[in-house]
């Protein structure tokens, strides 16, 4: 075997890493001054819940419930045979929001949204609406009421045939006392709001199944209605 010389020591290079000491102090990027952050401007604070732009308390219609419906019950019969379609149902609704009621067959969801609406009275409980209580109205108050503050969209559309579209849209409007004229326009509106503005003269059975439909839904939310 062959001796070979003895290899002189080799010294590793350092891996680059963050340096440390006055060279790291030479590279440290400098804090921006003080007045950086106030000429980007002060950062705005968060809105509180119930306020608008600018930090003003919105108004007490505007944050109060539209719907609010307090332990309702409605049994249908009597003795034996009563049939309990609702049993102390309590919700409430604010503006802007969009309520989804789910359940089987014979659940209930069609009494309650009746019931909701001003079309029919519950057996116990109270009914609001924008803070008026139905319960205690006239067949004649809470039909004024669904006019002005409610929309209701049928499952049949309830369309009368012998209107055209924007007639169909400007009857709740007419009957609460507008001009004709004002009512039309309202309808026209409401029609062009739905994507079927050009279908205001045409009469419900020369349209299709969901034109119908768009009709009820212009017809339920012409006005100043907030509950649909």
């Amino acid at each position: 075997m062959r001796d070979d010389p003895p290899r002189p020591a080799q010294h590793r290079r350092p891996r680059p890493g963050p340096h440390r000491g006055p060279l790291a102090a030479q590279q440290r990027r400098p804090a921006p001054p003080p007045r950086a952050r106030a000429e980007a401007g002060p950062r705005r604070p968060a809105r509180p819940v119930g306020h608008g732009r600018g930090g003003r308390p919105m108004s007490t219609k505007a944050t109060a419930p539209v719907l609010r419906l307090t332990d309702v019950h409605r049994v249908h019969g009597d003795g034996e045979a009563a049939v309990h379609a609702l049993r102390g149902v309590s919700f409430t609704a604010y503006a802007g929001e969009l309520v989804a009621v789910m359940g089987p067959s014979g659940s209930g969801k069609s009494t309650l949204l009746t019931i909701a609406g001003g079309l029919d009275q519950p057996t116990s409980g109270s009914v609001e609406v924008e803070g008026t209580d139905l319960v205690g109205l006239s067949h004649a108050e809470r039909a004024r009421t669904r006019r002005t503050s409610v929309g209701y969209v049928f499952q049949g559309f309830n369309l009368v045939p012998a209107l055209t579209a924007a007639e169909n849209v400007a009857l709740p409007r007419e009957l609460d006392g507008v001009r004709s004229g004002e009512a039309r326009r309202d309808a026209l509106a409401a029609l062009e709001e739905v994507g079927i503005a050009a279908l205001a003269d045409r009469f419900p059975d020369d349209m299709s199944g969901g034109q119908q439909q768009r009709v009820a839904i212009a017809r339920a939310i012409v006005g100043e209605r907030r509950l649909v």
